[in-house]
């Protein structure tokens, strides 16, 4: 199973990321997944769990219409 690793499109974040990325995979030997967004919002409901950014009819993962969407978050 490979780690998961999200990143922003900034250049600080891209650069750390690399840097992490590089060093897992060569010095640690694991396999690494990369995955990320323009900002950190959508990041942080993603690890929330949620489907959706909430007030956007951004998806993140696996519902294409707004009207499947549950709106409540934990």
């Amino acid at each position: 199973m490979p780690i998961g690793l999200w990143t922003n499109d900034w250049a600080s974040s891209l650069l750390f990321s690399s840097l992490w990325e590089i060093l897992t995979e060569e010095k640690l030997g694991y396999n690494i997944t990369k995955d990320g967004a323009a900002t950190s919002r959508p990041i942080t409901f993603k690890l929330a769990g949620c489907s959706h950014v909430p007030g956007t009819p951004q998806i993140i993962e696996g519902q294409s219409t707004q009207s499947d969407m549950n709106l409540c978050h934990v």
